[in-house]
This record gives structure tokens, C-alpha cells and sequence, in this order.
């Protein structure tokens, strides 16, 4: 399956005003059902990106000094295989249940509207996208299986 995610955070600080934060996160999460039942493992994570940065600044006589810091931690599964059975000779319904959520907050982790802006003449912004997929059913005979 496809996923494309942005991310985006715009954080301010003040001279003197300690750390400011933001976050974004955004994700693509997928459960497969057979006759309405989640086929194991349950719901799977196929795409995830958290950012947060975090801005100090400090104004002095002499110096100035700004602090920027970058946290990024991203999961993805482009493959996976699901489970359910054993299954009786009967005609079955399959269907695939796929999510995009997006989440920003702001220094105190509060949620927040998701910022926008300019970059390099690129828009920002934190998205989600969710693309091609395919999806192969295939019989097993396990006998290791009750």
C-alpha cells in the first residue's frame, strides 16, 4: 500500500523564555475484516511520523544563543500479511478498513490546529495520504492450526 506523509511545525521563542515546542504527527493505520471479524494481527500501523522541535533562546551582552531541536521517530510497514481462520467452505466477506489521522499540539502538548506556511516555495502543512493498494487472497491448508 501506498502512504505519503507531511509533517510540519512552526515554534517561536522568546529571549529568555525557556524551551517552546511543537509537534506533529501523522498516520495511516489498516484492519482487515472477514465476515466482520479482524483478521489477525488486528490493526496495523502501515505509516507513522511524529516531529517535534524545540526552540530556546537567550539574548545576552555579549552573545546570543539559539538552541533547535529536532525529534523525529517514523514507523512504516510496506508489506504485510493478515490471518484468520480456519475458515468453512462458504462465500465470505473481506473488507480493509484503512485510517489517516493527523495530530499537532503545541508547547503545554495541548492539541492544536495543524499549522501551514510557505517553505522554499514548497506548502506546508501535515497531511496524510493514502494511495495504491493490493491485496492478495490465498488459501492455506495448515494443519498445525485448530
Amino acid at each position: 500500500m501506498e502512504c505519503v506523509l507531511w509533517t510540519f511545525t512552526s515554534t517561536t521563542a522568546t529571549s529568555g523564555g525557556g524551551k517552546n515546542s511543537s509537534s506533529a504527527r501523522a498516520t495511516v493505520k489498516v484492519t482487515v475484516r472477514v465476515d466482520g471479524n479482524a483478521m489477525e494481527p488486528g490493526e496495523v500501523v502501515y505509516c507513522d511520523r511524529l516531529q517535534a522541535v524545540g526552540v530556546t533562546l537567550n539574548t545576552g551582552l555579549a552573545t546570543d544563543n539559539i538552541t533547535f531541536e529536532l525529534f523525529q521517530a517514523t514507523e512504516n510497514a510496506n508489506h504485510f500479511n493478515f490471518y484468520a481462520g480456519p475458515l468453512g467452505a462458504a462465500l465470505h466477506t473481506v473488507e480493509v478498513w484503512a485510517e489517516g489521522a493527523v495530530d499537532c499540539r503545541d508547547n503545554t502538548g495541548a492539541t492544536i490546529a495543524c499549522p501551514t506556511s510557505i517553505l522554499a516555495n514548497y506548502k506546508t502543512g501535515t497531511k496524510v495520504g493514502i494511495g495504491k493498494a493490493s491485496m492478495i487472497l490465498q488459501e492455506e491448508n495448515n494443519t498445525n492450526l485448530k
